[in-house]
Order: C-alpha cells, then sequence, then structure tokens
C-alpha cells in the first residue's frame, strides 16, 4: 500500500495484523507473521532512527538511550558519513538530553564524530572505546550483536 511504502522508504519496513478481540496473547494467532519475519533481517544499526515513545516508555532504542523516558517524546537522529563533513549524527531540534552508542560497524571510532542539533554542533571529538560501554550495553540487551564500545552524551 502507499502508507507501508512512506514508511519503508523512510527504513522501517513493518506489517501491522489486528486480531479482533485478541490482547497481547494471541492464542497463537500471530504465527501468521512468522512467513513475513522469515523473509527479512533486522538491521541492529540503520543510519536513521526514529524512536517515539508511547505509553509504554523505554530507555533505549537501537543506537540511543535516555535517562529519563518521556511519555510522548520523539527523537529523531540521523548517522552520516560524507567526505566534506565528517561522521555526523544530527539530532531534531527537540530532542533533549540522549546518550548516542557508537562502534566501528557505524561510524570509524579512530575518527572524530560530531553531532549536531539545529545546525549548532554539540559535541565533536573521537570517542573513546571503553570497557564500561561494552558491558553496560551487553547487559542491557543481553545479545553480544546489540553491544556497543563507545557513547556520546548530549544534554
Amino acid at each position: 500500500s502507499a502508507a507501508s511504502d512512506v514508511y519503508k522508504r523512510q527504513g522501517y519496513d513493518h506489517w501491522v495484523e489486528i486480531h479482533e478481540g485478541k490482547g497481547h496473547w494471541m492464542d497463537r494467532e500471530d504465527a501468521s507473521a512468522v512467513p513475513w519475519m522469515a523473509e527479512r533481517t533486522r538491521n541492529l544499526r540503520p543510519k536513521h532512527v526514529v524512536w517515539r515513545q508511547d505509553d509504554v516508555t523505554h530507555d533505549r532504542f537501537y543506537w540511543l538511550a535516555v535517562d529519563a523516558p518521556e511519555r510522548g517524546k520523539t527523537i529523531t537522529a540521523t548517522a552520516s558519513t560524507q567526505w566534506v563533513l565528517g561522521q555526523t549524527v544530527t539530532l531534531n531540534e527537540d530532542s533533549g538530553p540522549v546518550r548516542i552508542r557508537l562502534d566501528d560497524e557505524l561510524f570509524d571510532l579512530d575518527a572524530p564524530v560530531r553531532v549536531t542539533r539545529a545546525g549548532e554542533t554539540l559535541h565533536e571529538s573521537i570517542p573513546k572505546r571503553t570497557i564500561g560501554t561494552l558491558g553496560r550495553t551487553l547487559e542491557e540487551r543481553g545479545d553480544p550483536r546489540g553491544m556497543f564500545s563507545a557513547e556520546i552524551v548530549v544534554e
């Protein structure tokens, strides 16, 4: 459909099917999603993230994290690598405080990474890889593929 095409262009291929009268536990009717999921691979390092906090808030999403999740808050972040501009994370204007988790798959951590918001540079440095960040992100996710070695915190 045209609506799903729009979301796919923005980076989120998704499918929603509502089963009338069913809550979270769907008496196995959710098995209808298995063939659809089997055709896809989750990208743990998307270059563009749109994170909207709903009625149930979370403190992390892909390579972003917050210390104090806010209901209704939206954070958009784009990771880009351009020869002229270098490595940049661009945040939306009202993103608020955010932790940007990085690894060598997302960026070259031996080179500077710049974080901007509304055209203003908030941070620019060569990120430091730490065992603490590796351990903390492994503990949060329980998945070695979801670990990050560096973190930039912006207010």
